[in-house]
């Protein structure tokens, strides 16, 4: 019983992010690689709102979601929001991730995250799974683009496009945590 509980406690703390981003916390810096090739820096847009978005080339929920994604860059990128798709599935080749994002037309760079270490430090867990981070770098959003769910297949609640729009007219915002509907992201884990 011992043995068991041990096993336990030691699977949680491995498997368990302990330093995961929560809304409130300053950002810390991250650089990773565009299906490009490209490199970008969080640093490098301190003074913007950030837009990440846990996306996948494989989820069919990203597919059903791409259009909301694309509405959202068409919509706020002109007012200065800097939007990132980051790939975090295990299972995912870069080669693949590159043609699904070019197959539908996403307009915003997809970072790469082979092995999860972005996704651990958000403690992001589904595609699609947003993150605001403000002018300040402090995280001020996570969770779900809207309130769609299994059970309610017409979003009421628009969460990712209320924040984007008190953020981009100066308002600020209160910090929100949701809950995101999406496909599990494959980690190393649990590939």
């Amino acid at each position: 019983m011992k043995r068991r509980f041990l096993t336990f406690i030691l699977a949680f703390f491995i498997t368990t992010p302990l330093f995961a981003l929560k809304p409130g916390m300053m950002a810390g810096d991250f650089a990773l690689q565009s299906t490009d090739g490209t490199e970008y820096r969080l640093s490098n847009y301190k003074g913007e709102v950030v837009c990440i978005i846990f996306w996948s080339a494989t989820s069919p929920l990203v597919k059903a979601y791409e259009y909301r994604m694309i509405g959202l860059f068409s919509d706020f990128a002109l007012k200065g929001v800097r939007f990132f798709g980051i790939a975090s599935n295990i299972d995912e080749t870069p080669e693949q991730t590159a043609r699904a994002q070019a197959d539908r037309k996403v307009p915003f760079p997809i970072l790469l995250d082979p092995e999860s270490k972005i996704a651990d430090y958000f403690a992001a867990t589904k595609t699609p799974e947003v993150f605001i981070i403000d002018r300040e770098g402090r995280l001020v959003y996570r969770g779900g683009i809207d309130n769609e769910s299994w059970a309610n297949h017409r979003p009421m609640k628009h969460y990712v496009r209320d924040v984007l729009d008190q953020l981009t007219s100066g308002n600020g915002t209160s910090l929100h945590e949701t809950k995101a509907y999406g496909t599990k992201i494959k980690r190393k884990e649990n590939a």
